[in-house]
């Protein structure tokens, strides 16, 4: 069975929460002397193991490193069924061979152990995809008198379409990287977890055509295994209850495999009623047992037998064309579906493409915002030094007052004196607009801090999760699997509707700080002006006439309060230029963040590309050993008629 490796922790720590505690050294080596029969290999693993659970585990390990899955023979329908010979000596099978292998070494050591074909889904699998013709092959072993579940195939490794060592070494010297290859590779890969897992569990993955061997009280409709896992919960939630054993499954453990497929053929065919093949096949055994009597020339049947068999042939020939009637639409819905995952994957990785390209040129303009102001309040800095060293408190004491003081009552005293009190009064109002202007730069900038804490969390976070999912689609994983669609779901709240949220807060507040920051310089120049232009007056006023002594005083106060506003607007612009540089850091960051993820989605853009040509290589693959399988049992079969016509027209 075909799968591909899924390295990402969301996906193995589902399967890792449900593994029995198992030996994973013991058994994976023995002597070439005892590796050619299973008998005596089995013998020499278990020769020391007291407990029936060791001894599987032992001839489990064995399987799982020593056998490799048979990539070619999976895909040829005119392939000889395994044996346990031609397994061992060849170190190769598909999963047929790996089940009966296992069978025969349990056996071989005093276990009961039984072949379970059925349903198992493999990488291509999607949520809501149906099953029609079962394509895989388990064991269940008989471990301190109650049934286990074992599958050896996929406790040994899976498929990978990585490139081999030479390409890899290429790939560090050319430009144009090749990440994954057309060819198929069998990679051992062990897996535990496929050793006596619960059956609850088992049928998240695996169900057997005949559902007895669900090993439940309550078998598992196919219809609930193709909806998913949301749906495999809910039913077990509801009927966890399992079996240990049964008489009829030790009846049906005795049988051989013809016999087995007779027995259970009615219940798999009720079960699955897509699965017509399986009645063709329990009347072709029926009627290849009375040919195989009449060749004999023993115990030949009575007439009626070979009528019964008759009908029974032609019945399979029409049960085999049923089944061949669902391959064109199992197929073309499958195809379409695997179009309509790239579109979906693609489109996706286009919106954040384009979303990020988006926020990376916000971020970028912001950041050139920043730089842009910064070296202007450096020139500013120059100019506030100047200004602050031409103001001294004592010139007002060495002005000389003219010989003939003016009235203070004259017109031009009393338009210097209003002069002077309209300066007040405009400083008054400049003064309660820098406390303002405080205040919302304060409320801005904790506001800021909190939603960059938000950002400082949800970037990274979403970074991660985006990284889950290219590590996933990297794996052949598509927007259908429920890994994928719970990164999707979670990287979409958090960037586009968290995200985007703050971030969009986050920057229209650094706009309107740097407006605020902007305004409150220019009041704090608009202040230096009014007292720089106050004492002038104050100045003109002391040529014109001494005789108020106040003006002396109000002239210190102002001198005081010019200083005061370059010192504030010194300051502040020192505040600005920090606030302007942290900024300019954190755009960068976010732009570098930004710019790395347009890598992460380059690199899912390739993974999806090469998944949906194998899943389209593989659905060709698969829908031409259908074909072919179904002609040569509808071959058989019309050979078989062709004999029973023979015998009965004698």
């Amino acid at each position: 069975m075909k799968h591909v490796f899924v390295t990402l922790a969301l996906w193995l720590s589902f399967w890792s929460a449900h593994a029995i505690a198992v030996d994973t050294t013991n058994g994976c080596t023995a002597p070439a002397k005892v590796s050619g029969d299973a008998r005596t290999l089995a013998q020499y693993l278990c020769d020391a193991m007291l407990s029936d659970s060791m001894k599987a585990n032992m001839i489990y390990n064995w399987i799982t490193h020593n056998i490799e899955y048979d990539i070619k023979g999976a895909k040829d329908p005119e392939r000889a069924p395994s044996t346990v010979q031609s397994v061992l000596r060849d170190k190769k099978a598909v999963c047929d061979g790996y089940a009966i292998l296992f069978v025969e070494m349990c056996k071989a050591v005093g276990l009961d152990a039984v072949c379970v074909d059925g349903y198992a889904k493999d990488w291509k699998f999607d949520n809501n995809d149906t099953f029609y013709i079962p394509r895989h092959e388990w064991c269940a072993v008989m471990i301190d008198r109650r049934w286990e579940l074992v599958d050896p195939t996929f406790g040994a490794g899976g498929i990978t379409r990585a490139p081999g060592w030479f390409r890899s070494q290429l790939n560090r010297f050319t430009k144009e990287k090749i990440r994954y290859s057309k060819k198929e590779v069998f990679e051992f890969h062990y897996e535990p977890d496929y050793f006596l897992m619960s059956p609850a569990d088992f049928r998240h993955t695996h169900l057997p055509s005949d559902p007895l061997w669900q090993l439940m009280k309550v078998p598992m409709p196919i219809t609930v295994f193709q909806q998913g896992d949301t749906a495999i919960n809910e039913f077990n939630t509801e009927n966890g209850a399992r079996i240990h054993r049964s008489p009829e499954l030790e009846y049906i453990a005795r049988l051989n495999e013809p016999q087995k497929l007779v027995e259970y053929s009615d219940r798999a065919y009720k079960f699955n009623p897509r699965y017509d093949m399986v009645m063709a096949m329990k009347e072709q055994i029926i009627a290849a047992e009375a040919l195989a009597k009449y060749a004999s020339r023993r115990n030949i049947p009575p007439r009626h037998t070979f009528e019964e068999a008759y009908k029974g042939i032609v019945q399979a020939g029409e049960y085999l064309e049923r089944q061949k009637a669902y391959i064109p639409g199992q197929y073309n819905e499958l195809k379409r579906r695997n179009i309509d995952k790239n579109k979906a994957a693609n489109d996706r990785i286009r919106d954040i493409r384009v979303h990020n390209k988006q926020l990376t040129a916000q971020c970028r303009m912001r950041k050139a915002t920043a730089d842009r102001k910064k070296d202007a309040l450096n020139n500013k800095q120059d100019r506030a030094d100047i200004l602050l060293e031409k103001i001294t408190p004592d010139k007002i004491d060495s002005l000389k007052t003219i010989s003939i003081q003016r009235d203070l009552n004259s017109p031009m005293m009393v338009t210097l004196s209003d002069s002077i009190k309209a300066k007040q009064a405009r400083l008054k109002k400049a003064n309660f607009e820098t406390i303002e202007k405080m205040q919302a730069i304060t409320l801005l900038q904790e506001e800021n801090k909190a939603l960059n804490e938000v950002l400082s969390h949800i970037i990274p976070l979403s970074d991660t999760v985006l990284t889950a999912e290219t590590e996933l689609r990297l794996n052949f994983r598509d927007s259908y699997d429920d890994n994928v669609k719970l990164c999707i779901k979670v990287f979409n709240q958090l960037r586009f509707e968290e995200g985007d949220t703050v971030q969009h807060r986050y920057l229209d507040n650094f706009d309107t700080l740097v407006v605020y920051y902007e305004d409150l310089l220019k009041i704090y120049l608009q202040q230096a002006d009014l007292y720089r232009s106050s004492l002038r007056d104050m100045e003109q006023f002391r040529r014109w006439n001494n005789s108020r002594e106040d003006i002396v005083a109000s002239y210190h106060y102002a001198c005081k309060g010019y200083t005061d506003a370059i010192n504030q607007y010194q300051q502040n612009m020192n505040v600005y230029s920090n606030y302007l540089a942290d900024n300019g850091n954190a755009f960068e960051t976010m732009m570098k963040m930004y710019e790395d993820e347009l890598d992460l989605l380059d690199r899912m853009a390739e993974g999806e590309t090469a998944r949906k040509e194998a899943e389209e290589t593989d659905l060709n693959e698969d829908r031409t050993f259908d074909e072919r399988e179904l002609e040569n049992k509808q071959q058989t079969i019309s050979k078989m008629k062709d004999q029973l016509t023979e015998i009965l027209s004698r």
